[in-house]
């Protein structure tokens, strides 16, 4: 064997030498590395919770009607008792709840039940001809709740015979019993329980327990 190719095997030892050292080094930081566990992050900083601010405002209410077309403009349909209770001639007719797209309006209203259905005949005009070769889900416009707190269905559990959701007061968590006056697919209207300046939970609270401390992300 060469000068040469001895030089090279011992520079290639010193390499894989090095090597070793330098791994047995970074093996020894992380091993003093602290180990941040789930547990110990919220302990130190909080349970991480998505709140909002709790504001008085205006909600429309809406009935949902599917209707059979009758003419380009013309769309009939059968509705129970309880919805023919609440409807009226004249009522806007919505392509989607909660949308400001007047699309036609509520032309008749019988009050004589249909011996065929069982139900109450309704008709409505639309604004313009549509192309919909036979059915139209519609929603109706049939009042308007003025100045209440309504929160999402979802973020409100029920224990017992009484209904709770969280708040957030001083970055603790509460849990707060509600009186719920009424609630559909818009959401909970609340008659009790809930102040304009609180910070509802809507996200994160599954994982909460009473007086938890907790990491605010503001949804607004």
């Amino acid at each position: 064997m060469s000068k040469k190719q001895i030089l090279i095997y011992f520079i290639c030892l010193l390499l894989f030498v090095a090597l070793i050292i330098v791994k047995q080094k970074q093996v020894r930081s992380l091993r003093n590395k602290p180990i941040i566990s789930t547990f110990s992050e919220w302990r130190q900083n909080g349970k991480p919770v998505f709140i909002e601010h709790v504001l008085p405002r205006d909600v429309s209410l809406f009935e949902k009607l599917t209707l059979r077309q009758a003419g380009n403009e013309v769309f009939e349909g059968y509705v129970p008792k309880a919805t023919q209770e609440k409807l009226a001639v004249g009522q806007d007719i919505y392509a989607e709840s909660g949308s400001n797209n007047i699309i036609g309006s509520i032309s008749e209203i019988s009050n004589d039940i249909s011996l065929d259905t069982g139900m109450f005949y309704v008709k409505a005009i639309l604004k313009k001809t549509t192309d919909v070769s036979n059915w139209l889900v519609v929603y109706v416009h049939i009042d308007t709740l003025l100045n209440v707190i309504c929160v999402p269905n979802t973020i409100i559990e029920q224990e017992d015979d009484r209904y709770i959701l969280w708040v957030v007061a001083d970055g603790y968590a509460h849990k707060r019993t509600v009186v719920i006056k009424r609630r559909d697919g818009y959401g909970a209207v609340i008659a009790e329980g809930l102040k304009a300046e609180d910070y509802v939970v809507m996200r994160g609270f599954t994982q909460l327990s009473d007086n938890d401390k907790v990491k605010e992300i503001h949804n607004d």
